[in-house]
């Protein structure tokens, strides 16, 4: 039920904001167009215009030159920016069809993925019980990851892997090398021995990927 709720909360806040009904009146996407505008390259945010460049071999702007965070040389602009938020884009870049909503469904798959791994961190390394609950609602629906995830700004989207990173690697730290499989396969306690069957064998560890 919990994650039915988290995503629901998220994919309909997406939805408003693409939409335009989440967002004040006169107030426009920071990201692209929104879905149904022009498939014109110049008009899409800079990652996926860096995106359709790289598949071309020429990570150059399709837009004007003197943006924010872009350099010109040789009449020729390129937007200086990490290779995190750009790399999402590379899977919608051969699609023109996709591109008015490749920055919703990227932010939103990134900020969901760090809300919903809120319980497995609040139940690793939160005292148990109900503060578990507590504790995983405010860091899915209570922070700043929220209004992030939602805009589908590439600003806020490498906010937004930053955040699932680092909680699978607070996740990972603690406990031995994991196979990078999420699972519930470690989530249950081991059964206890039958009557008369010798002394007891260690318990497994608690896997840390575990959802209610």
């Amino acid at each position: 039920m919990w994650l039915a709720i988290v995503s629901l909360v998220y994919v309909g806040g997406t939805v408003a904001m693409a939409t335009g009904v989440g967002r004040a009146p006169g107030a426009t996407p920071a990201a692209s167009p929104g879905p149904g505008a022009a498939q014109d390259l110049e008009r899409q945010s800079p990652p996926l215009q860096v995106a359709v460049g790289l598949l071309h071999g020429d990570p150059a702007l399709a837009g004007p030159s003197g943006g924010v965070d872009t350099v010109t040389r040789d009449g020729r602009s390129y937007h200086v920016i990490s290779f995190g938020p750009v790399a999402p884009y590379l899977a919608f870049a051969p699609v023109p069809a996709l591109w008015d909503s490749a920055p919703w469904v990227i932010s939103l798959a990134f900020g969901l993925l760090a809300a919903l791994l809120a319980w497995p961190l609040a139940s690793r390394y939160g005292p148990g019980g109900p503060a578990t609950v507590w504790l995983a609602t405010l860091g899915a629906l209570g922070t700043i990851l929220l209004p992030l995830a939602i805009q589908g700004n590439y600003y806020y989207l490498a906010h937004a892997e930053a955040m699932a990173a680092t909680i699978v690697a607070l996740l990972e730290w603690p406990g031995p090398p994991s196979s990078w499989r999420l699972s519930r396969s470690g989530c249950s306690p081991s059964p206890a021995p039958a009557r008369g069957s010798g002394p007891p064998s260690p318990s497994r560890p608690r896997s840390a990927w575990c959802w209610p």
